[in-house]
């Protein structure tokens, strides 16, 4: 069953239901989404359906299965409900309807004729630093009333934190997949989508994947994978990166076995158990116990590992070498990626240091140690805070900032860009934030780090209550508007003509300017590249 949900967070939708077959599968109980002023529908949400097997306490950190491929929903008389939401995998953010087994799927299909060819689809993965999150905060349901956007939409639940991405030594004498669960959950859901989404007037061949922060840098990682894999399996057409990048190569799996043993003496687990009973243990552990050790484990520690598998040992030589470039020519696979002026403010916050060796130290719980270890002499030289920062909590927020979006998207751009030509990149720059934003982010923070949410949808997103004003909204259409034809077809009318430059968005409107963190970003960048060259 999903999750039960309520629309009209802000009075102006209301929803009714409908029964719709799905063809060669059965019949569907949807929600109708329609304007609570005109009557108008705007679109239909089937909500909470599976893409995956059921999950159970003994497939954790196991990867899902696909359905059977005859699955079935309900007959006419007694369709499968699908008026919720999908479930939210187990976290330490109090979010509804949390559950092991997770892996659903909403889809939302805009009222109106189907193109012959079927319906654009974006799919969309949600952030939360891999650990927290939901596909239930963002829906498209304002692009349709306010926008030329017209595409089918997805979102979906994926296993997060240590239930996505626990990697350790007793996973990989376990099974050949150790780690990144997660990253296989959303492939599975893209696997679901290429085989399903004609049935619901979509277009398989027509695919946009996107994503905010770890979304984004989880659509980084499905396009990584989806280029090692012969054209026909990729089922990626076009990528959208909001604030994020390619990040650095994540750690190895002898790094990621300190979470992994961190998680099992919250437990009491004796570390000379045999590999397999330690599994057990914790695989037994209730749900919510198992959430309680995972909140102790220190910083974000539950990320993406190269594994050789989903994440490749050669995937940043793949970068540099350009291969990596010429695969996305060869495909056609157009990109849009940007930021916003003020991501640090967000993260500064987020388990800060408070001298040289805590920043150190809070860095090395994300990335690998030797990657921090150059990153705090790179940017504290003599062991010293900078020139211009007065706390280690200042400094910290901008190195991550850096190593998670301005630095790493800037030199992916660079490598791409000595092979793409300059319509196939088509960056942003966001630096003004919407009123509504008043009511979950402080002034004081300025255009953070997720901030730019209620521009690309509109403001509904956040579980937020309103709108965009009216001036607003013509702010937000000039994303949206080439969001939606970069969705439609790959040919947005952005404006920029070469690699530096981006489209700005500001108080004032759209314009087009040149990247004045260009050159101290890709300066710092390759200066950390000779590290990631290194093979783990």
């Amino acid at each position: 069953m999903s999750l039960p949900t309520a629309d009209c967070r802000d009075g102006s939708t209301s929803t009714s239901y409908i029964v719709r077959k799905v063809p060669g599968r059965g019949h569907q109980r949807r929600t109708l989404i329609s304007d609570s002023q005109t009557g108008q529908p705007i679109c239909q949400r089937i909500g909470g359906i599976p893409f995956a097997t059921p999950l159970t306490q003994s497939d954790r950190f196991k990867r899902a299965k696909p359905l059977p491929s005859a699955f079935q929903y309900g007959s006419t008389d007694a369709p499968t409900d699908c008026t919720g939401l999908a479930r939210a995998c187990p976290q330490t953010k109090k979010v509804p309807g949390q559950s092991e087994d997770c892996l659903q799927m909403n889809i939302y299909i805009p009222h109106g004729q189907a193109p012959a060819e079927g319906w654009p689809v974006f799919f969309y993965i949600f952030g939360g630093f891999l650990q927290v999150g939901s596909p239930n905060n963002e829906d498209p349901v304002n692009l349709y009333r306010q926008s030329s956007f017209r595409a089918i939409f997805v979102s979906f639940t994926y296993r997060l934190n240590a239930f996505g991405f626990l990697a350790s030594r007793e996973l990989q004498e376990e099974n050949d997949t150790v780690g990144n669960v997660g990253f296989w959950d959303q492939r599975l859901a893209l696997e679901f989508v290429a085989s399903e989404i004609q049935r619901y007037g979509g277009n398989p061949n027509n695919v946009t994947i996107g994503g905010l922060s770890a979304g984004a840098y989880s659509v980084f990682h499905q396009l990584a994978y989806s280029l090692s894999l012969p054209a026909d399996k990729a089922y990626i057409n076009r990528v959208v990166m909001w604030s994020n990048g390619c990040g650095l190569q994540p750690k190895g799996i002898e790094e990621a076995q300190i979470s992994f043993k961190q998680l099992t003496n919250a437990f009491d687990i004796p570390d000379n158990l045999p590999g397999q009973e330690k599994l057990a243990r914790l695989r037994a552990v209730p749900t919510q116990d198992f959430v309680a050790a995972v909140k102790k484990v220190p910083g974000n520690s539950f990320r993406a590992v190269t594994d050789g598998q989903f994440v490749r040992f050669s995937l940043f030589e793949e970068l540099f070498s350009n291969s990596f470039a010429k695969k996305m020519k060869s495909r056609g696979i157009k990109l849009i990626i940007g930021d916003c002026c003020d991501e640090y403010t967000a993260y500064r916050s987020i388990s800060p240091p408070t001298s040289y060796t805590t920043l150190l130290q809070r860095l090395g719980v994300e990335f690998r140690h030797e990657l921090a270890q150059k990153a705090v002499t790179l940017y504290c030289p003599g062991r010293q805070l900078p020139e211009g920062y007065n706390t280690w909590q200042d400094i910290f927020g901008r190195i991550y900032a850096d190593l998670q979006v301005h630095m790493t998207q800037r030199g992916f751009l660079s490598s791409l860009s000595q092979t793409l030509p300059a319509d196939y990149v088509f960056r942003y720059r966001i630096e003004t934030r919407a009123d509504i934003l008043e009511k979950i982010m402080p002034r004081s923070l300025g255009v953070t780090h997720g901030s730019d949410l209620c521009w690309w949808f509109m403001a509904h997103n956040f579980g937020m209550k309103g709108n965009l004003k009216d001036e607003e909204v013509g702010l937000a259409r000039e994303l949206v508007e080439p969001l939606a034809a970069f969705v439609r077809n790959g040919t947005p009318a952005w404006g920029t003509s070469n690699i530096r430059q981006v489209r700005l968005l500001n108080a004032d409107g759209v314009s087009i300017v040149s990247d004045p963190w260009w050159d101290t970003s890709i300066t710092t960048w390759r200066r950390l590249q000779g590290l990631d060259r290194q093979r783990l």
